[in-house]
């Protein structure tokens, strides 16, 4: 079967060389150029990541806003979809990424079950991104070792301390929650389905401050490399939703601002009992 398909693939491109005629335009790509930039994707514009046929990261990868990578189906999930191009050999990874900045706040994505099967080299990616230094992920890979756990957390960039959390997660089959709450002292991570949850909290520096940043998610090859079993990879995203910050509720908030107020009626205390003090002994 693939000596057949190379056989014509080197037929199509000596058409045009043995005909000599400037006519003949023949695409020599397996991906659909006739698709939209942008896509709606839970009520919200999505832009779909096109290379151009140029290697960009993460990867670095091909990208292709075919309707063969990315759609949306009737029921409103989305598709997203590694696909191959036999002719040339090559993989084709897909990406969106929101019109709209969020922000602090709560940011939830549903998945279909299945991720948790990807090939050891292949990464689904669910993330805030503005650059390499201000990043919130989560992930679901092995990074080429089939008996590594296949979730992660992090917090970019992943090489300070404490800055990645790895689990194992299997739905079972079920549906799965995965999100983080974004706040300006800590974030929240989690993944649950009805009968398991997985959480961690993140404290410290290095949390992005909101800006331009945008909602990424992806399913690309790692260092792109052709899947193991070289196979064409699929992960439906059932709905994506924000949740604008309640962030003033977090224990952190609310122990900061306690703490102010009573270091400030300490410090206002303490004025007084001077000045008490002080009275009463002019009067002696």
């Amino acid at each position: 079967m693939k000596f057949k398909t190379l056989k014509w693939c080197t037929i199509f491109i000596l058409i045009p060389i043995l005909s000599k005629s400037p006519n003949i335009n023949i695409d020599m790509s397996v991906e659909s150029s006739a698709t939209s930039e942008t896509i709606m994707f839970s009520g919200y514009e999505w832009n779909v990541k096109n290379s151009n046929g140029a290697l960009w990261g993460p990867g670095p990868n091909l990208w292709n806003d075919s309707i063969q990578n990315v759609w949306a189906d009737s029921n409103g999930s989305l598709h997203l979809r590694i696909t191959h191009g036999l002719c040339l050999d090559q993989w084709f990874c897909a990406e969106v990424y929101s019109v709209q900045s969020f922000g602090y706040g709560t940011y939830n994505f549903t998945l279909a079950s299945g991720f948790e099967n990807l090939d050891k080299n292949v990464v689904l990616g669910l993330f805030t991104y503005l650059d390499d230094l201000n990043e919130i992920d989560i992930e679901f890979a092995q990074w080429g070792q089939e008996t590594a756990q296949n979730g992660q957390y992090v917090l970019q960039p992943s090489w300070k301390p404490n800055h990645i959390e790895r689990f194992d997660f299997d739905p079972a089959g079920e549906d799965s929650v995965h999100g983080f709450r974004w706040c300006k002292n800590n974030i929240d991570f989690w993944s649950f389905t009805e009968s398991q949850e997985f959480s961690w909290r993140y404290y410290g520096s290095g949390i992005p401050l909101p800006s331009s940043e945008h909602v990424n998610m992806n399913l690309w090859l790692m260092q792109g490399l052709a899947p193991s079993d070289y196979t064409e990879t699929e992960v439906i995203i059932k709905s994506f939703e924000f949740i604008p910050s309640d962030c003033a509720d977090s224990p952190i908030s609310v122990w900061w601002v306690f703490s102010f107020f009573l270091v400030g009626f300490i410090g206002i205390a303490s004025t007084i009992v001077v000045l008490i003090i002080r009275r009463k002994k002019k009067n002696r």
